[in-house]
């Protein structure tokens, strides 16, 4: 019967641990200025906007983490794709969607 039991307990902690998407990191929301002049506000709702300093949407949508990775789904046009992400208090370092470049953003809100 334990072994029953603990079969049981296994699949369902197993099932429930796929399709989950990972936390959000709290320290990510508010706006952050990049080392090319563009600003990034990432609101709760988990979605953003990045504009030029024009104040030009050069990209807008929604995301979520999963696996690791920022998923990106865009508004202002059809298009979606995963990016590789590092954040701390003040500093987040984003991959560039088809690139092999990043930008460098710096927090401006706290």
């Amino acid at each position: 019967m334990k072994k029953v039991v603990l079969l049981l307990l296994l699949v369902l902690g197993g099932s429930l641990a796929f399709g989950q998407e990972d936390p959000i990191p709290q320290n990510i929301y508010g706006v952050w200025r990049s080392e090319e002049g563009e600003f990034l506000r990432i609101q709760h709702g988990n979605i953003f906007e990045r504009r030029d300093l024009d104040g030009r949407i050069m990209a807008a949508g929604k995301f979520k983490f999963v696996n690791g990775e920022m998923h990106i789904e865009r508004y202002d046009k059809k298009d979606e794709y995963n990016l590789v992400f590092f954040i701390n208090y003040t500093t987040m370092v984003i991959s560039k969607p088809r690139s092999k470049q990043a930008w460098l953003w710096h927090k401006l809100e706290y």
